[in-house]
């Protein structure tokens, strides 16, 4: 009786009004899953909708959910009961992160950046002050290999003497192989260590 008239003397008149307001309006965003139920759950409590049927509170969280979470349920049956689609939305969330962070390694490793996101929705993200350090890349090693492993090789700068050599051996002038001439060689041309 004490906390209903504090809660009156004190409170939101309209706290229902305003939660129920916010989950016609509330979007998940770029928000990890875990983050935004919290928040979701936390607003049905404020609207005293706990006691609602399953397929309301459904209805509500199905469209705050954002467009990559929404598509991957449309391969999915949709269970009966609230609890049983939070778990299979905590399921397909948790799956569609293990991808993302492997397609983001393996991005890295190639030397490709991850595609930004989009942030969806005006609610915060987090407070300014989180942050994680990140790991340091040596960008210019990074494209160096990559540089190495997509071009074929070069070959290497040799004297005038040489080249008269492989021109009166019948050899490739720029590999010094036999069995092709320049215009066939596989190797890009060398760099003259003069001119660097």
């Amino acid at each position: 009786d004490f906390l209903k008239r504090l809660d009156k003397a004190f409170g939101d008149s309209d706290k229902i009004t305003k939660a129920i307001n916010k989950l016609n309006t509330i979007k998940q965003g770029n928000r990890d899953f875990r983050e935004f139920l919290q928040d979701f759950e936390q607003t049905i409590l404020e609207a005293q909708g706990w006691g609602w049927d399953d397929q309301i509170k459904k209805g509500y969280l199905r469209t705050a959910l954002n467009r990559e979470l929404s598509d991957r349920l449309v391969s999915q049956d949709e269970p009966v009961s609230y609890e049983d689609f939070v778990s299979q939305l905590r399921r397909s969330s948790d799956k569609m992160e293990v991808i993302k962070t492997w397609n983001d390694r393996r991005n890295r490793s190639r030397g490709l950046t991850p595609q930004s996101t989009q942030t969806l929705s005006n609610e915060p993200n987090g407070d300014p002050m989180d942050w994680e350090p990140t790991q340091t890349i040596n960008i210019a090693n990074l494209q160096r290999n990559v540089m190495r492993q997509t071009q074929p090789d070069r070959a290497t700068w040799v004297s005038r003497e040489e080249i008269g050599r492989r021109i009166e051996a019948g050899l490739c002038l720029r590999c010094g192989k036999r069995g092709h001439v320049i215009k066939d060689c596989s190797l890009l041309p060398a760099y003259n260590p003069n001119q660097r």
